[in-house]
């Protein structure tokens, strides 16, 4: 439907016309009802004036003529003092008093053909009325009731607003949040249950996402998976990460303790957050380790994945609101034509490089060293929240000393292993960004993925 000024003024004046059209109807069959008493009527000659209406001219005309003439502009004032019911009314009397004021048998027939006449036009304000609004109404239901989208972090959350522009309300239940970490909060919960669509990533990036996108389609709301119709990898790294609920880890004092139990001590608790800069005391089950599943999750940093996410992206939003598609899918293809561009520049200053391989945070840039054709190890796995196990410390020292370049750090609860690393191997660190929640001021998707591309050159000795 026109949301524009101008189509919701035509609508306006859509609906004073079929009023006016019913009343204006309604009024003549009124007036037209009491003329037809004339019939009855024997009426005299008897002479004088009366004024019938605003903008009706006077006339001479009988009293009992008088007397119904009265009662018919009580009528047509009664739906509105329209000036063209009275004028009608002066017509058919003063036709009336200039052929013969006895001869009842013409202002009978006279009322009859406009009775008729009346009773047609009623008959097609009503059906045409009919089928007007209901088919406004079914307008509404497909349009206007679009009016909130509910997503998981940053990425959908920059690719949605790109997407609707300001058509539609965007609504981040996790912003400024690490999404491997969220926990939701009632009031959360309330916003995705008023959303028209929830947009979530899917394969295990959020800890609560299957759960809760049960839920909602069971109450009616449709929910869209980004990484749906996307080919991920599996889940496996090349380092022994801490992920299972009875393995044993080393924190840097040398204390050995089972991390993911089901009873924790208070002081084992304390001592873990002072050393790895997480808080596990979520309400969330203390056996929960984080896995994300057989699938990785981080298709948004490769440009390319995250270009097919929004073909589908679009369809769903075009689903639910099919009177903008043209925008929407216009919108859509301006910003994939600018991911085209950043792939295109990932692309041509990665072909030529010195070193293939960097060491990261975590295990977030798998799709885009498989695209552009260099390996990432990195310190904790699938999510922020992992501990790295000795085992891998060691690995990556071994690594480093046999080629690496750099050590691309998050500011995450993961950096402190890294800074660790940098100490003992004597690498360089960079600074790298996947975009999950934490943007800088007046930045966005394309530009962090931009810095990022320049982080990567500079670690893997690009000759861009």
């Amino acid at each position: 439907m026109d949301h524009s000024v101008a189509g919701i003024t035509d609508r306006m004046v859509m609906r004073f016309v079929l009023v006016f059209v019913l009343r204006l109807t309604a009024a003549e069959l009124y007036a037209l009802d009491n003329l037809m008493f004339a019939k009855q009527f024997q009426v005299t000659v008897d002479s004088g004036q009366i004024d019938v209406g605003q903008g009706c001219m006077k006339f001479s005309c009988g009293q009992s003529l008088i007397s119904l003439l009265e009662r018919a502009k009580d009528g047509a004032a009664f739906w509105g003092k329209f000036d063209i019911h009275m004028r009608i009314i002066c017509i058919l009397a003063k036709v009336c008093y200039t052929r013969n004021a006895n001869d009842s048998h013409l202002i009978y027939n006279l009322c009859i053909i406009m009775k008729t006449i009346g009773i047609l036009i009623t008959g097609l304000a009503i059906l045409g009325g009919w089928y007007w609004f209901t088919t406004d109404t079914a307008n509404v239901s497909t349009t206007e009731d679009v009016s909130m989208i509910a997503v998981s972090f940053y990425p959908l959350e920059y690719a949605v607003s790109r997407i609707v522009g300001d058509t539609v309300e965007v609504v981040n239940v996790g912003a400024g949040r690490d999404p491997h970490d969220v926990t939701l909060s009632t009031q959360d919960v309330a916003t995705l249950q008023r959303a028209d669509l929830v947009v979530l990533q899917g394969a295990g990036l959020e800890p609560w996402g299957e759960d809760i996108a049960a839920q909602l389609e069971s109450a009616g709301v449709p929910v869209h998976i980004a990484t749906a119709k996307i080919a991920l990898h599996e889940g496996e790294h090349d380092h022994d990460h801490k992920d299972s609920e009875s393995e044993m880890h080393t924190t840097d004092d040398g204390h050995e303790e089972e991390e993911h139990v089901e009873e924790h001590e208070d002081e084992h608790e304390a001592e873990h957050e002072d050393e790895h800069g997480h808080d596990d005391g979520h309400e969330e089950d203390e056996e929960h380790d984080h896995d994300h599943g057989q699938y990785d999750p981080h298709t948004w940093v490769d440009p390319v994945l995250f270009s097919e996410s929004i073909t589908h992206l679009t369809e769903a939003i075009v689903a639910i609101d099919p009177d903008n598609a043209a925008l929407y899918e216009a919108n859509a293809a301006e910003l994939q034509t600018e991911l085209a561009a950043l792939a295109t520049a990932y692309e041509e200053r990665l072909a030529n490089c010195a070193l293939d391989e960097v060491i990261t945070s975590h295990d977030a840039f798998e799709y885009v060293s498989e695209r552009y054709g260099f390996t990432i190890h990195s310190i904790a796995g699938l999510s922020t929240q992992d501990v790295p196990s000795t085992a891998t410390l060691a690995e990556l020292k071994t690594e480093a000393a046999e080629g690496v370049g750099a050590i691309l750090l998050e500011e995450n609860s993961v950096q402190a292993y890294g800074e660790t690393l940098a100490r003992e191997t004597g690498l360089q660190t960079l600074s790298i960004n996947p975009i999950a929640y934490a943007v800088p001021e007046g930045g966005d998707y394309l530009s962090v993925m931009s810095s990022n591309l320049d982080a990567f050159v500079t670690a893997l000795q690009c000759n861009d």
